[in-house]
């Protein structure tokens, strides 16, 4: 009876319910490895694709991004020990004097390593071959 009441007064919202437990009801498949669940790469439409190693220029904007994203929308700002200002400053340097993709990967780890958040992290296959791509052979479990 209510199911009647709602597709004659709301018959966009029935369809969209409809589809919603249509898209809900496929089978959930992992992504590949090293791939997040929870967020998909954002690519900004005004920039171009940019490569793992940019120019200064796209360097520089992802770091003021990052600082913005943390000065203006980390919830746990008390919980780091250094000012942004500070960490901005000691980051724009390396920033700039990144000669590889290896060497900016690293800044860009400097700075999340900085904020002290256990569920940030960098994504670089630069970084993954420089650190190595194999783990210890045990296993861990909560007891």
């Amino acid at each position: 009876m209510v199911e009647d009441v709602v597709m004659t007064q709301y018959p966009v919202l029935c369809v969209d319910t409809e589809l919603t437990l249509k898209t809900l009801k496929k089978p959930f498949s992992l992504p590949p490895r090293h791939a997040s669940i929870y967020t998909k790469r954002h690519v900004d439409s005004a920039f171009p694709e940019i490569p793992s190693y940019p120019p200064t220029e796209y360097r520089l904007l992802g770091l003021s991004r990052l600082w913005n994203a943390i000065q203006y929308f980390y919830p746990y700002k008390n919980r780091i020990t250094r000012p942004m200002n500070e960490i901005l400053s000691t980051s724009i340097p390396k920033f700039l004097n990144a000669s590889s993709d290896l060497e900016y990967a690293i800044a860009i780890a400097e700075v999340v390593h900085d904020i002290h958040d256990s569920l940030s992290y960098v994504n670089s296959n630069a970084l993954v071959e420089h650190l190595g791509t194999h783990v210890p052979p045990l296993a861990v479990k909560m007891l």
